[in-house]
């Protein structure tokens, strides 16, 4: 007897390539995250509708929400600057965790900055070790005064 021959049409491929990204996006973002949640106490004196603007927010090119203000980290003046590429675009950098980062281009929020100072959203995971690792920027807002 022989074994069944299983063929994939061209349909069927497709569905499954998009449900295997599907599935390494999902399990990028679930990789043990280290949560925020305002732990610092940062952003206790928000008004509910600064609190509501924060929720709004999109960065700039695919419109990737950035989540709550909690989740955003307050940028130091002198934690985060600008440099002109070699084509004369302004690129963004931002020191976290003893490292400069850069942001990329579509993670930059390009609405004013209704708070002034500088917000940026990392997304962390927890290392072998337990320890805290930089993965990506999620969302950056500049400064008011850029």
């Amino acid at each position: 007897m022989r074994a069944p021959v299983y063929s994939l049409n061209k349909s069927r491929l497709r569905h499954a390539k998009a449900l295997l990204y599907t599935l390494v996006v999902t399990c990028a973002f679930a990789q043990s995250p280290v949560g925020a949640h305002d732990p610092t106490g940062q952003w206790a004196s928000l008004s509910s509708d600064m609190r509501e603007w924060f929720k709004s927010l999109r960065s700039g090119r695919h419109g990737t929400p950035c989540c709550e203000e909690a989740d955003g980290e307050h940028v130091a003046d002198v934690d985060w600057d600008t440099q002109q590429g070699s084509t004369g675009e302004t690129h963004y950098r931002v020191y976290l965790l003893g490292a400069w980062r850069e942001v990329p281009a579509a993670a930059v929020i390009t609405e004013p900055n209704r708070y002034g100072a500088a917000v940026v959203w990392p997304v962390y995971a927890r290392g072998v070790s337990g320890q805290k690792e930089f993965s990506f920027i999620r969302c950056f807002l500049p400064g008011a005064g850029t």
